[in-house]
């Protein structure tokens, strides 16, 4: 008689306790389960190669792109920053839990999130990229320094009353800090996961 492992075998309720031994990761770590943040992040490359800035392409072309048409011109959905990241790291191969699916192309059925704060928490999940490095406005960009990656800020001033935020490429630079569309230095907190 074979015996079944119970329920509750597979539960991890801490990642900080580190990996088991090389042997039992597939059962400590069922695929149905997500990827470990190693195997998720893409090579920054990858990244920008597919990301769209606000620059080479506007709100219309992005929708278009999508099957999201009739979105187009909503004021509700004049902020496409998570939608461009979304767009970029699916197409770079990780996928996004987010709440709108793709409808047309080659990407069509793919989940993107629109919405800032939600693609940086999903991102700083254990599944995902795993915490950030978090910095507050005057310790950011020394905290960064040169290196690139993906860039959440939070709590920019004048916009949505200081609530609002952005999410972005952090591209390699020397001397300013250069984001795929824009930067907020000035904003309350930055999130931050460097991608080689």
């Amino acid at each position: 008689m074979t015996r079944r492992p119970s329920r509750n075998a597979y539960r991890l309720t801490s990642l900080s306790a580190g990996l088991p031994h090389p042997s039992t990761i597939g059962l400590r770590f069922p695929v149905d389960q997500g990827r470990r943040e190693a195997d998720v992040k893409p090579a920054f490359i990858k990244l920008r190669e597919n990301y769209a800035s606000v620059a080479a392409v506007d709100q219309a072309a992005l929708f278009r792109e999508i099957g999201w048409e009739d979105l187009i011109g909503k004021d509700s959905f004049a902020n496409t920053c998570a939608i461009r990241v979304s767009l970029a790291l699916i197409k770079a191969g990780v996928q996004v839990k987010g709440r709108m699916a793709i409808r047309k192309g080659p990407f069509k059925g793919a989940l993107i999130e629109p919405g800032q704060a939600k693609l940086a928490h999903m991102l700083a999940s254990p599944s995902m990229f795993g915490a950030p490095e978090k910095f507050s406005r005057d310790a950011a960009m020394a905290g960064i320094g040169q290196r690139q990656g993906l860039v959440a800020f939070f709590r920019i001033p004048g916009y949505l009353g200081g609530a609002g935020g952005h999410i972005d490429l952090l591209l390699p630079s020397i001397g300013a800090k250069v984001c795929g569309t824009e930067c907020y230095w000035d904003c309350g907190e930055v999130w931050f996961w460097p991608l080689g």
